[in-house]
This record gives structure tokens, sequence and C-alpha cells, in this order.
């Protein structure tokens, strides 16, 4: 059943890499790697607004569904079981960080303090970033 692991392996390390190329990203820009464009310049534009509060509601949604569809435990046997057969990889603790329980439970109808906000807050993007796209979108 080693390649079903190694799928949801996969599917997790997935949900990391994209928030952190994402993180990546965004910081180039602010860093100025990027000549032509700005973090201004991108929310001044309606595809640019538009692909950044997307990009952040699609990296919501995939550990929403992730929480809700497997639940904890279940994402940790699997994180360890991967670990025994195939061994540790340069990003396998930051996926586990990501990854572990969150103590919710869709079957449960009260939901663990502070969540999911403590899910978010394992590996945010840029606060500040998320602010002016906010505050950009009530604007409009």
């Amino acid at each position: 059943h080693i390649e079903l692991v190694e799928r949801f392996y996969r599917m997790f390390e997935s949900i990391y890499r994209y928030v952190k190329d994402l993180n990546r990203y965004l910081e180039d820009v602010d860093e100025g790697v990027y000549i032509q464009l700005r973090l201004e310049d991108i929310l001044v534009s309606e595809s640019g607004k538009q692909l950044l509060a997307e990009a952040f509601y699609l990296y919501g949604i995939m550990l929403i569904l992730m929480d809700t569809r497997i639940e904890g435990p279940v994402r940790e046997r699997m994180l360890i079981t991967y670990y025994r057969y195939k061994g540790g990889s340069d990003t396998h603790s930051a996926v586990c960080n990501l990854c572990r329980s969150t103590g919710f439970s869709p079957v449960q109808t009260k939901r663990p303090p502070k969540y999911p906000e403590d899910l978010f807050a394992r590996l945010t993007p840029p606060l500040p970033v998320v602010r002016m796209v906010v505050n950009r979108l009530r604007s409009d």
C-alpha cells in the first residue's frame, strides 16, 4: 500500500510547496527582484488583485479540505508510514508541521479553540500583503 501513502504524501507536500512558492514570489516582488513590479502595481490592476485574492483563497481551501476530508490522526499516521518506508526529505518536518492534527473532527459539533486560525498560522503568507489585498478588495 506504499503507493497510496506516497500519493497522499505528495498531496501534503504540494500544499506546503504551494504556499512556500507563493511566499517566495511575494517576497521577491517586495524586494524588487522584478523591476517592473511592485505589490501596489499588482493590486491596482484588476487581474492582479483577483489573482492574489484567489491565491490566498486557494491556500485556505486546500487546508480546510485537507482537515475535513482526512482527519488529523490519519494524516499523522500516513506521514509516519511514509517516513518509515521512504525516509525523510528536506521538507518532511515542515510538511509534518503543516499536516499535524488540529483536533478538528467533522463529526463533532464543537470545533477546537482557535480553529482554523491555528491551522493557517502554521505557514502564513506575509501578513502585510494579506492586509493589503483585503483592504483593496474592501475599497472596491
